[in-house]
């Protein structure tokens, strides 16, 4: 399999070692690519290319600028029976390798965790009729999906207008699913807030909470439903005037506004750009949420909005940045707490 080079303390060395492990790599997995000369760019997400335009698309800033973070590859001629030829590959955080045959538009991935697999197949089946999902098929056999290859609109071309319709576009589909599960199971907020603090050993993390949260919290319930779990921007692909969903390994059952949340707090979070947020607290949503709310038996109140966003940030923490041992979950917390940090200084 492709596998993620690890950065070394020497540069040169790392970039000698990069180039022959990824040569060793694509002679191994040599059926998967249509024959030619390849390029590697460096990032979050390794990619292999053997067109720059198609790589320009999943990368950030102009590839072409990357200049110390690409080698040439040896050429290699592929002769195989293999029905599947990929001219891009791009290796993600969990190492799952992604070959996207854009000529006839479909990505294959090879998973590398069957108990993700598995996951992404239960989420296709609960949430195909809610959400447009680019899943096509899943080989049991091999471990692989077909998923349909999506011609999208990059997020930072996306016009204001339709940055709203994917938040609608979100709303919408949590009111389907609010229809199709009648949700029995609730989220208790007296007991979320003591499992927080029980769970969290960060006591700055939990005080941020609690002043958001204000000392004025009511014992409620809010329902749970089957959510995408990392709704954002960038996990919603723009098509011709079409959203579609993808990755959805961390598709889980949580409180049923989490999926809003996440799509307007993430922003905040990553790049503290505040203008959905801003539209959040402004009232902006209010008319939105007061749908969504009903479509659930319960009614939303205006004056709740630090706790309804409270909920979603506890959630968050217990499902996914409650590691000791995932980098990235350490790195989430602390971007959370500077989100929360200045929007308790607002």
């Amino acid at each position: 399999m492709i596998v993620r080079i690890k950065k070394k303390c020497s540069h040169q060395i790392q970039k000698i070692d990069s180039f022959l492990q990824l040569r060793k790599q694509i002679k191994l997995n040599k059926n998967w690519f249509l024959s030619g000369r390849y390029y590697f760019l460096a990032g979050s997400k390794p990619i292999l290319y053997l067109h720059a335009d198609h790589a320009k698309k999943f990368s950030y800033g102009n590839i072409n600028s990357l200049k110390n973070n690409i080698w040439r590859l040896l050429s290699i001629k592929v002769q195989s029976n293999e029905k599947h030829k990929g001219e891009l590959i791009i290796i993600d955080r969990k190492d799952n390798i992604k070959v996207f045959d854009i000529e006839n538009n479909y990505i294959y991935t090879i998973m590398k965790d069957l108990e993700v697999y598995q996951k992404l197949y239960i989420a296709n089946q609960e949430m195909k009729d809610i959400y447009n999902i680019t899943f096509v098929n899943f080989n049991d056999k091999h471990k692989t999906i077909t998923e349909k290859y999506i011609d999208f609109k990059k997020r930072e071309h996306w016009t204001k207008d339709e940055l709203n319709l994917a938040i609608k576009e979100v709303c919408e589909n949590t009111k389907k699913s609010l229809l199709r599960s009648n949700p029995k199971k609730n989220k208790n907020v007296k007991t979320l807030i003591k499992v927080f603090c029980e769970k969290n050993p960060n006591k700055e993390y939990v005080g941020l909470v609690t002043d958001l949260m204000g000392d004025k919290v009511k014992n409620e319930d809010f329902s749970i439903i089957r959510s995408h779990g990392d709704m954002h921007f960038n996990n919603l692909l723009l098509e011709n005037g079409v959203f579609y969903a993808i990755d959805w390994d961390e598709s889980v059952d949580t409180v049923f506004f989490y999926d809003f949340f996440h799509m307007i707090f993430t922003d905040w979070r990553w790049n503290l750009n505040p203008y959905f947020i801003e539209k959040y607290f402004s009232g902006e949503y209010d008319e939105l949420l007061t749908d969504v709310f009903s479509y659930s038996s319960q009614s939303y109140d205006k004056n709740k909005k630090n706790l309804y966003l409270s909920i979603y940030v506890m959630n968050r923490y217990l499902l996914f940045e409650n590691s000791s041992v995932n980098r990235l979950d350490k790195t989430i917390t602390l971007k959370t707490m500077t989100a929360l940090k200045n929007l308790n200084s607002c």
